[in-house]
């Protein structure tokens, strides 16, 4: 398997109308999402240049692959806490402090010419960096507000199910 394999894959996927509305609903399995890990790790070391260097050049070349699997690793990053430590473990390539609001606008950029459905998150605040990559991973910071309005709108009219009922997600 190689990364021209599977952004052929993912372009395609995310070029149709199955396309999903954020990455992080994308149907990226943990073996590809590994592959995907171990190929960008192998070519960031085949490089003289620093690994998040050639992390951007893959953005680039491979946006819909890179896209897939940046949002899956940053859902899962968010998940676990300590953003930026999390994700780059699990991505294998370390970003400079003053290299990530570039890596967003790359990843930004990769999402927006990869995907049919693209959608770019509204006011992202003081957490522009990390919210740019949590959008796409299905964590919209931006629409957290609106929603926890509409949670609270609903408890105040009807109240909130017991939460050991064996019903209360359904409620």
């Amino acid at each position: 398997m190689t990364l021209q394999n599977l952004e052929a894959k993912w372009s395609a996927h995310l070029a149709g109308q199955n396309c999903p509305a954020v990455l992080g609903l994308a149907s990226l399995t943990e073996e590809e999402s590994a592959i995907i890990r171990q190929l960008v790790v192998d070519e960031a070391c085949q490089r003289a240049w620093p690994r998040w260097q050639t992390l951007f050049v893959l953005l680039r070349d491979y946006p819909a692959c890179l896209a897939v699997w940046l949002a899956r690793k940053a859902g899962e990053a968010y998940e676990a806490g300590a953003f930026w430590e999390k994700f780059e473990d699990l991505i294998g390539v370390s970003i400079p402090n003053n290299q990530r609001d570039q890596f967003a606008m790359w990843f930004r950029n990769s999402c927006r010419r990869s995907m049919a459905s693209w959608l770019a998150a509204e006011d992202l605040g003081g957490r522009n960096i990390v919210a740019e990559f949590l959008h796409q991973a299905g964590l919209p910071l931006d629409r957290c507000g609106g929603f926890a309005q509409h949670v609270r709108k609903v408890e105040r009219s009807y109240g909130l199910p017991d939460a050991e009922a064996p019903d209360a997600g359904e409620q």
